[in-house]
Order: structure tokens, then C-alpha cells, then sequence
């Protein structure tokens, strides 16, 4: 059979899978809409029994795919196009998917042609998004070589399917597996020893919230969105800052001034962080792509700890450095213009407060009730409470909300505390947000309830990822801290 008819093949399981998959979800609406429980039952056991023949079809057809594949690659019929992965003979067909297995032996330059011919061509990214494709593009061409490597490594269909198997019947697949899956799997598992000494599984590329939870997709204003975030595979990353070269005029003939730069280096050390999914079992039954889901509930629970700790991480409680850790009791934490109170004019002592290369590319940052408190003050026409808020811009500058900030509602004069509610500066340059590939993830466990003697009729997915994050310029950003005392 030709490679045409058996890519056939494989597109129509897939599409019988999809169908199935629409009918499971429409049975839900049926029983809101009052159908019968238990024909509600009977149809569902139907349909999964459908639904997992046609993922045996699909397997199936897929495997005799790529024996085909392999095959036309062998006898001259498919060559690998440089830079485009496994590309087609001109007259054969237009496009192929193929996996292109890492050796350990290429060149930079062909790591970062497989991971793109991996994104571009399907694998485990076939059913990724646009934005997922084009962040994990600009992961490999602007990241170092280990973040190819892992992609390349993780985002085969292979790898996807094998992953998808071991995770929904890990008892079924040793019994089952190929020795290709199994040993895309052992892969997996031994990335994940090496970096977090657990047991489960790296995710597959595509699902993996370090690849493409980036700006474009995190919470709109907030910190992560803003400042320098770096892709690895190692367990450190070091950078450089300096406060610039002084350039000068000189007389002719004269010596040229030491004009040599201070350098300092800053080492970000990636930190284990940890998330546990609960869901019932009927969830897991039923949800046919449970494991895509897997991606979208880690990710919004990443941001939310990664969002926080960017603002007031300690390092004494093993987590990256945040932003006011960094600042506090330095020279960028400014006190307001009145001691224990806030007003219009401490936006502009701040802004003023930074070096001059970084005023003018300065961002405000605050919390909604800190916002309220500057809006509601504006008087047009009044030089004692002027309006600062005009055409979207605070004083002039950009501003978003964040919610990780100090609140000002929050503020008790009556108290001895810090209270650091206004933040400014160029978040690009100031701080690095270090991400390490390899999230990890264990089969469904079953949870126990409170007394942990019985069963409660849910699974959790316990899932491991490691990151980090410093101040790498000092004077790219400063916050008012709104001090009080007893």
C-alpha cells in the first residue's frame, strides 16, 4: 500500500475518533435536557467501546505509516530536505509527518531543524494552536540548544502517543507496548529522574505550559507578561549586567580614556514547584481527551504561583527571588512624599526615582483599589488634585493592573507593617523569569479521604515543574512603600 493510502488511513481513524469524541460530549447536553440516567449510562458505554476501537484503528494505521515512511525514506522514494525535516520527493506528495529520532549527535544547526520540522509537521503538535506552534518556534530559534533538543525529544508522535498510553493504563502498557514506545517512554522518565528524582514522565512538548504560557497567553497586565523570560534545559542560568560604557569627546592626538564597563553577574537557580490535579472518576472516564487537559489545568495554576512569586518570592522558602525581595531596603524602595499616606504626586516622585536611561521606558504597576484611590482623587481643572489618568496612560506613562501588588485598601495606619503598592520601571530589562523544560507528570492516583482508610471517588494527577527568577538590573524598576507604624 502506498504512503498516500495508509496516511488515508490515519486520517480517517482520526476522524472517526473526533466524531465519537462530539457524541460523548453531546450525551451531557442530553442528560441536562432530561433524558434518563440510565440510557444516559448505556449510550456512554457504547460509545467509549467505539471510541477505543477506533484508537486501536488508529495506532494501528499510524504504525503501518511510519514502517511505510521509513521504508520509501530507505529506498530514495522520501529524502530529508535540509532545514525542512524529512521533506518529499517532488513527485511523490506535497507534505509528510515523520518522526525524526534525536541521535546525541547533531549539530546545533540540525537539533534546531528537527524541533522546527517537529512543530511544523504534526507529531504531538497536530492538534496545537497557532499561538502554541509560534511560541515553541520562537523557544527553539531564540533559546539554547537543550530547549531543541527537548522538543525534538518530546513533541514526536511517538513520544505523544506512548505518553497518552502509559498515563491512562500504566499496568496495560508494559504488557502492550512496542519497544519504540517503550523506549520513548524510558526517555521520558529518565529526563525526569535526572532533574526532579521522581518517577513520572516528562509532558509532551505541546503541553507543556513552559513552551506557550508566555505573554501572549498569560493574565492580560500582569508581571509575567512584562519581564524577561528565559527557556532552558539546565538547572542554572547566568547573566551579565552593567551599568553601560562612558563614551567622550577627546583632543586630537590625546590618550583614550579606560572607558572598560563594570560587569556583574547574576546566577538564577531553578526551584521545584509542585501543583495536584483532583478530579472524579466519572471526570476520568468520561473526558476522552483527558490528558490534553492535563496542560490547560497545570497552566493556570503555574501562572498563578509564578505571577505571585515574581512580586515576593523568597529564596529562604525556596522559591525565586520576586521583584519587592529584591528592592526592599535598597535603594529603589521610596518612601511617599508624606510619611503613611498616598497620593497623586508619590506617581511622579517614583517615575523620577530611576536612573534616567530607564525613566522614559517605565510601565506603572498596581492593584485595582490602589488604582480607585488615584481615579477617585482627580479634579479636572484643579492644580492641588489634578487628573493623572489621560488617553490610557497614568501621568503620562503605561500602567496595568496586577493583583499580586499590595493593596492600598489593604493599608493600616494603626499598624506596623510595609505596605509596597506602586511599582515602576521597564520590567524587560529589570528582571529575568528563568523557565526549565521538563514538567512532570504521574498516572491518575487515588485519593483517600480525611482518615485515609477509604477510597473517595476521586483521582489526583500530581504534576512537577522547576523555574526561577532575580532582579538582573538594579535600577530598572522601583517601588513606593507605603510604610506604617503602631
Amino acid at each position: 500500500m502506498s504512503v498516500q493510502a495508509l496516511s488515508a488511513r490515519v486520517d480517517a481513524a482520526k476522524n472517526k475518533m473526533r466524531t465519537i469524541s462530539d457524541e460523548i460530549d453531546g450525551l451531557a447536553v442530553k442528560l441536562a435536557e432530561g433524558n434518563s440516567e440510565k440510557d444516559y449510562n448505556q449510550a456512554m458505554a457504547r460509545l467509549r467501546s467505539g471510541f477505543n476501537k477506533a484508537e486501536a484503528e488508529y495506532l494501528a494505521a499510524r504504525s503501518e505509516w511510519e514502517k511505510g515512511l521509513r521504508a520509501a525514506i530507505d529506498t530514495g522514494e522520501m529524502t530529508p530536505e535540509r532545514g525542512d525535516g524529512f521533506g518529499p520527493a517532488p513527485h511523490v506528495m506535497n507534505r509528510v509527518t515523520a518522526d525524526q529520532p534525536v541521535t546525541g549527535r547533531e549539530k546545533p544547526a540540525e537539533l534546531r531543524s528537527k524541533a522546527l520540522a517537529t512543530i511544523e509537521r504534526g507529531g504531538a503538535f497536530s492538534y496545537a494552536s497557532d499561538g502554541q506552534k509560534e511560541a515553541a518556534t520562537r523557544a527553539v530559534e531564540q533559546s539554547e540548544d537543550g530547549v531543541a533538543a527537548h522538543i525534538a525529544r518530546f513533541g514526536t508522535q511517538t513520544y505523544a502517543d506512548a505518553f497518552r498510553s502509559w498515563f491512562t493504563d500504566p499496568d496495560g502498557f508494559a504488557a502492550t507496548a512496542t519497544a519504540e514506545a517503550r523506549a520513548a517512554l524510558r526517555e521520558g522518565m529518565q529526563e525526569t529522574r535526572a532533574t526532579l528524582q521522581t518517577s513520572g514522565a516528562v509532558l509532551p512538548s505541546p503541553l507543556e505550559a513552559q513552551i506557550w504560557l508566555d505573554g501572549t497567553n498569560g493574565v492580560e497586565g500582569s508581571l509575567k507578561a512584562d519581564v524577561r523570560k528565559v527557556t532552558t534545559t539546565s538547572n542554572t542560568w547566568r547573566g551579565i549586567s552593567s551599568a553601560g560604557v562612558t563614551a567622550g569627546f577627546a583632543a586630537e592626538a590625546s590618550e583614550q580614556d579606560d572607558d572598560t564597563p563594570t560587569l556583574a553577574g547574576v546566577t538564577i537557580t531553578t526551584r521545584r514547584a509542585d501543583a495536584l490535579a483532583i478530579v472524579t472518576l466519572e471526570v476520568l472516564q468520561d473526558q476522552v481527551d483527558f490528558m490534553e487537559q492535563i496542560g490547560m489545568m497545570f497552566s493556570d495554576a503555574k501562572q498563578n504561583l509564578d505571577e505571585q512569586v515574581i512580586w515576593n518570592g523568597a529564596s529562604g522558602s525556596n522559591q525565586p527571588i520576586g521583584l519587592w525581595t529584591a528592592i526592599d531596603g535598597g535603594s529603589y524602595e521610596i518612601a511617599p512624599t508624606t510619611a503613611e499616606t498616598f497620593t497623586w504626586e508619590d506617581t511622579y516622585k517614583l517615575a523620577e526615582a530611576l536612573p534616567a536611561r530607564f525613566r522614559n521606558r517605565g510601565k506603572f504597576y498596581l492593584e485595582l483599589s490602589t488604582f480607585h484611590e488615584l481615579h477617585k482623587s482627580q479634579i479636572p481643572g484643579s492644580t492641588t488634585n489634578p487628573v493623572i489618568f489621560e488617553d490610557g496612560k497614568l501621568i503620562g506613562r503605561d500602567y496595568a493592573l496586577a493583583s499580586t501588588l499590595d493593596a492600598y485598601s489593604d493599608v493600616n495606619p494603626a499598624a506596623t507593617a510595609d505596605n509596597p503598592i506602586l511599582l515602576y520601571g521597564d520590567l524587560g530589562v529589570a528582571y529575568v523569569w528563568v523557565d526549565r523544560l521538563g514538567l512532570s507528570v504521574f498516572p491518575p492516583q487515588l485519593m483517600q479521604n480525611s482518615n485515609a482508610l477509604r477510597f473517595d471517588g476521586t483521582v489526583g494527577v500530581p504534576m512537577f515543574y522547576r523555574a526561577g527568577g532575580d532582579v538582573l538590573v538594579d535600577g530598572a524598576a522601583a517601588i513606593l512603600n507605603v510604610s506604617t507604624t503602631a
